[in-house]
């Protein structure tokens, strides 16, 4: 994400708005089980409520 500047990222969501998917990202399928394993435990870790950071 480092590398995008905000109108490609905008021509990126606009582009999936209109049910285009550009440069996408292709894995074989164990890298993509144990992506979303990742991905379930971290949200399993996100507070349902707001949290104010002081």
């Amino acid at each position: 994400m480092y590398r995008i500047d905000p109108k490609h990222l905008l021509w990126s969501l606009d582009e999936l708005i209109a049910g285009r998917v550009v440069n996408p990202i292709r894995v074989d399928p164990e890298t993509k089980r144990l992506a979303i394993i990742a991905l379930e435990r971290m949200l399993a870790n996100v507070s349902p409520q707001p949290v104010a950071i002081k």
